[in-house]
């Protein structure tokens, strides 16, 4: 799907979606916003991958605290030597 994340109207994709790939804007809200979505969509197997997870990087910033905030309530995990993190289904 192709389109501005903050016009998605995820409900016809409740619990559908194999793979989410998050790579947008890198504001703390779109982040948050891509991925309250995303969380949404995936189904009982699915798989979100985030990236621009640098934190040694100024302009990925907010994506790094949303990150480190969602992994207090999800198991995210990061790829190393990557910029990739992700959250898998069980």
């Amino acid at each position: 799907i192709f389109k501005n994340s903050l016009e998605l109207d995820e409900k016809r994709f409740e619990k559908k979606i194999d793979l989410i790939f998050i790579d947008g804007g890198h504001t703390y809200s779109v982040v948050k916003n891509d991925s309250d979505k995303a969380f949404n969509m995936i189904n009982s197997r699915g798989i979100i991958l985030w990236h621009d997870y640098v934190p040694e990087k100024k302009s990925s910033k907010d994506v790094v605290r949303y990150i480190n905030e969602i992994s207090k309530v999800k198991t995210i995990y990061h790829i190393k030597n990557t910029s990739i993190c992700y959250f898998k289904n069980k």
